[in-house]
């Protein structure tokens, strides 16, 4: 990590911007046409909105990057989507009783994905996109969720536009 710049937005570093992260979206997720229009066209999807493009810059090559994109109006009813991860232990109906939660607090579960800590023996990782209608259904939910299970994390919250 010696000699990495953090660097603000470039458009000498587009390609870059497109290429990274097109390809955590394709593994984690499935890449959408919103996601392309803001891959595409960073300086109009996200700085001359208010946001902001950072680079690691390593050697004149930017190896990582990372984007702030404000919501409109700074509006949390537009959020309608979300990227959870949490780590629970190989306990039975661990798993079961947070997705209860999903299911009672009226959130969608579009994607799961659960990892082994290779660190920690029998704990996993697990990562999940969620939607829903309400966001106060949502705010229940990570509550009731934070509790019940370890490292709770919101990765992301979006404005779902598949709606």
């Amino acid at each position: 990590m010696k000699n990495i710049e953090i660097t603000n937005y470039s458009s000498k570093y587009n390609q870059t911007f497109y290429e990274l992260n097109k390809s955590w979206i394709e593994e984690f997720w499935m890449l959408e046409d919103s996601d392309l229009k803001d891959l595409l066209s960073p300086r109009e999807s996200i700085i001359d909105l208010g946001g902001e493009i950072f680079f690691a810059v390593k050697n004149n090559l930017a190896v990582g990057t990372a984007a702030m994109i404000p919501f409109p109006n700074n509006k949390i009813e537009n959020i309608s989507k979300a990227s959870i991860k949490f780590e629970l232990d190989h306990k039975r109906g661990s798993l079961a009783a947070i997705l209860n939660v999903v299911s009672d607090c009226k959130l969608n579960l579009t994607k799961i994905q659960s990892l082994p800590k290779i660190d920690t023996p029998w704990v996993y990782s697990f990562f999940i996109d969620i939607t829903f209608d309400e966001f106060r259904d949502y705010e229940k939910a990570k509550s009731i969720m934070s509790i019940m299970a370890k490292d709770f994390k919101i990765l992301g919250e979006y404005e779902n536009r598949k709606k």
